[in-house]
């Protein structure tokens, strides 16, 4: 996800959005990508620790349950 941050709440309604489709969203960041995880924080993430993808990078994963 990618945006020039000119449009308020734009990454909330995406993550409504989704919400409707599938109640239950988990989103994967790099440790160093602060902006995003400011904004998973505030839109209702939580975060739930450090995942490895098969190359052996790491991530950091947060998810949000929603009611369907």
């Amino acid at each position: 996800m990618a945006s020039a941050g000119n449009i308020p709440g734009l990454t909330g309604a995406i993550f409504d959005w989704c919400e409707k489709t599938c109640p239950n969203i988990r989103i994967d960041t790099h440790r160093d990508n602060r902006v995003m995880q400011h904004v998973l924080a505030k839109n209702g993430f939580t975060y739930c620790g450090l995942i490895y993808l098969k190359n052996g990078a790491e991530r950091l994963a947060y998810q949000r349950v929603g009611k369907k």
